[in-house]
């Protein structure tokens, strides 16, 4: 059994233009102008670390678990986790360990998900999650 303290970070972003839980798979080691054009002084997120880096958990099993789980959430895998402040933190959490970290990004609360709707999505995913880490281990 896992140890839902030990088992990982899973971090949620709000992609304000979303319509389903995304899915996170990999992180670039670039940081782009966020949306008000405001750039970090440093322009990648880990000096000396790959350009790319792939999740070791499989968002698009995860991704399965949630569309085949009953609830009116949809979920899609996303390559691109945005480039700045979500990208960042992602990368450096990849970087860290890539088989315990995961990166969801979700639609803004009623567009077009009640907030139940999302932390049932989001609770499938993360056990999904989960059961992944806990086989790394």
């Amino acid at each position: 059994m896992f140890s839902p303290i030990l088992s990982g970070l899973y971090m949620l972003g709000i992609f304000s233009i979303g319509k389903e839980i995304i899915l996170d798979s990999k992180s670039h080691d670039v940081i782009r102008e966020d949306i008000q054009n405001c750039k970090a002084d440093d322009l990648c997120c880990v000096p000396g670390a790959d350009d790319c880096l792939i999740a070791g958990l499989d968002m698009e099993n995860v991704c399965d678990k949630v569309n085949k789980s009953g609830t009116k959430t949809k979920a899609v895998v996303s390559h691109d986790a945005g480039r700045y402040l979500c990208d960042f933190s992602y990368f450096t959490s990849l970087h860290i360990n890539r088989n315990r970290t995961a990166f969801i990004h979700v639609p803004p609360l009623g567009q077009p998900y009640s907030i139940e709707e999302l932390v049932e999505a989001l609770r499938v995913a993360i056990l999904g999650m989960l059961e992944q880490a806990d086989r790394h281990s």
